[in-house]
């Protein structure tokens, strides 16, 4: 399910920085019908729906990694990275309606574990062999480790129960 492409010699098995990468995709569906104006002022429908990405590294303890961006379905986003502890569960659907529902996204580890949070589009200029990791690929992460660039791909985004708002 990963890829690793390195720039430079590989390490021995077990000392890549990252163990495992985890990239999750989950609907939010509004409750409320959306009015959007357009430019001539014209009423039109908005989107009902939403996608949020759950992106999270596991990074080996002592290995520490600068993420530059994320490929998400071809297209680039800058990041914010946040450390977050672990297991790292999401609720899952009807907002502000008290169940027990959840899901794990990330299971319990000694590791350290990183939010990868996309944010604005980016613009960044690739040679063929990673263009075609983006094409053939859901997600790609671009991050940095001691001078080095590397790339990690994961084939698909595993979707969550939807959020759904009232």
């Amino acid at each position: 399910m990963l890829l690793l492409l390195m720039k430079a010699a590989a390490f021995s098995q077990g000392k890549y920085p990252v163990a495992k990468a985890y990239a999750y995709s989950q609907k939010e569906i509004s409750g409320i019908n959306r009015k959007v104006m357009d430019k001539d002022g014209k009423i039109i429908r908005g989107k009902n729906t939403s996608t949020h990405y759950h992106l999270y590294l596991e990074c080996y303890a002592g290995k520490e990694i600068v993420v530059d961006n994320v490929w998400i379905n071809g297209q680039t986003y800058k990041v914010d990275v946040k450390k977050t502890e672990s297991p790292v569960t999401v609720s899952s659907g009807i907002k502000g309606v008290k169940t027990n529902q959840s899901e794990t996204l990330v299971p319990q580890t000694s590791n350290n574990v990183m939010a990868i949070l996309p944010g604005d589009v980016d613009e960044v200029k690739v040679d063929k062999k990673i263009s075609k990791l983006i094409k053939n690929n859901a997600v790609l992460f671009a991050y940095s480790f001691n001078g080095k660039k590397y790339y990690l791909a994961v084939n698909s985004l595993k979707e969550i129960t939807p959020e759904v708002n009232q």
